[in-house]
């Protein structure tokens, strides 16, 4: 058999040992300095999330900067040269040093303004506008002041001066506006939280048997009315307290709107006959969208924005205890936004559950002599 035919190759591109230390030594410092860009980009995304709570969207270009940091090895390998990765390194520098800055002027501008939520003092108030001292919220920003408009002139009914409030800063016609604005004091939020525990765990622990018949005493709660201010069971003590379940959207006519005008009703006939300081209580199915204002502008459409007439809000979590306690079953609907059940109730002065009503039909003649005649009370 014949030799197989000898083929020749190319002798391979020799590097020499001056170029090739060059490159290491290239490849390495590069390295080191993305290394170091990387980790100053991470260290002002943190610090930019605790100024302004938002979290910048920095993982682009940390993958590039990661794909970067090889990339002068491969080239250097490839062309023997160092002159395309140091193009590419320094254009690449630069555009991370422009993020950077960005990124830095983003948590210390004071004159710039960015959706999100928003804490804060009340330092003025008028009819459409607030100005708040913003909380110090970190390295990058300072106490500041932000002179916003309101998206709800109803909210300018409740707030105050010197209110510690919690707010969303959201796009209204093209300009931002405060929006779901709610109190934001920290100890009566401590009170709340710790009162709506007790709900939580009394609801867990009597499970099946959680609803409160005629007989039973009313649970702990804490609520904020239409004006922000915090509403315990214990403010119900000493009065004649009817209650019912409604929320502002509600479209079905016989539903909501027919409970809320029969209340305003029997609050001015409980006027009338000098009543000795009832009271009647608006839960709301609807808390995320009711806040305090929102309520505000509904109680005033109903005539029921009186002393003696709270609408109440707050946590999602104490309001479905509250249904499931006193006899209230809802769920979202497409068309009606939350189908639900009706139920008025009527507490005595000792916060015991005297007489109820299960459905929407319920009388103000009815609860009215229940209040003024009160031996009447009996089971539903």
């Amino acid at each position: 058999p014949r030799p197989a035919p000898e083929t020749r190759t190319s002798p391979p591109t020799r590097i020499s040992s001056n170029v090739a230390i060059n490159v290491e030594v290239a490849i390495t410092r590069k390295r080191f300095e993305m290394d170091t860009l990387l980790f100053v980009l991470f260290r002002a995304s943190v610090f930019f999330k605790n100024a302004t709570g938002i979290s910048p969207s920095y993982c682009f270009i940390r993958t590039k900067l990661l794909t970067f940091r090889t990339a002068p090895s491969l080239v250097c390998k490839r062309s023997s040269t160092i002159n395309t990765a140091s193009q590419m390194h320094k254009q690449f520098t630069t555009q991370i040093q422009t993020s950077l800055i960005s990124l830095f002027l983003l948590g210390c501008g004071s004159e710039i303004q960015r959706e999100g939520l928003v804490e804060g003092e009340i330092l003025d108030l008028d009819s459409d506008s607030v100005t708040l001292l913003l909380e110090d919220r970190g390295w990058f920003s300072k106490s500041e002041e932000l002179s916003i408009p309101l998206r709800n002139e109803s909210d300018s009914l409740w707030l105050a001066k010197g209110m510690s409030v919690r707010a969303e800063l959201r796009l209204n016609d093209n300009r931002l506006a405060l929006q779901s604005v709610w109190p934001a004091d920290p100890a009566v939020e401590s009170k709340l939280i710790k009162t709506n525990q007790l709900l939580r765990r009394d609801t867990v622990h009597r499970g099946q048997e959680a609803f409160r018949e005629v007989g039973e005493a009313l649970p702990e709660f804490a609520l904020y009315d239409q004006d922000g201010h915090l509403v315990t069971r214990d403010s119900l003590k000493g009065r004649w307290t009817v209650m019912h379940f409604i929320f502002t959207r509600c479209t079905a006519q016989e539903m909501c709107p027919a409970s809320s005008s029969k209340m305003a009703q029997l609050l001015k006939a409980l006027k009338t006959k000098g009543a000795q300081n009832p009271l009647l209580v608006s839960f709301t199915l609807d808390p995320r969208f009711d806040t305090p204002g929102v309520l505000k502008s509904y109680a005033m459409g109903f005539g029921l924005d009186d002393p003696q007439s709270r609408l109440l809000t707050g946590p999602l979590q104490a309001i479905q205890d509250l249904k499931k306690q006193l006899g209230v079953l809802s769920k979202p609907h497409e068309t009606l936004l939350i189908q639900h059940t009706m139920r008025t109730i009527l507490a005595d002065p000792d916060l015991n559950i005297v007489y109820q009503v299960p459905h929407r039909t319920w009388g103000v003649k009815d609860f009215l002599s229940k209040i003024l005649e009160p031996t009447s009370s009996g089971p539903s």
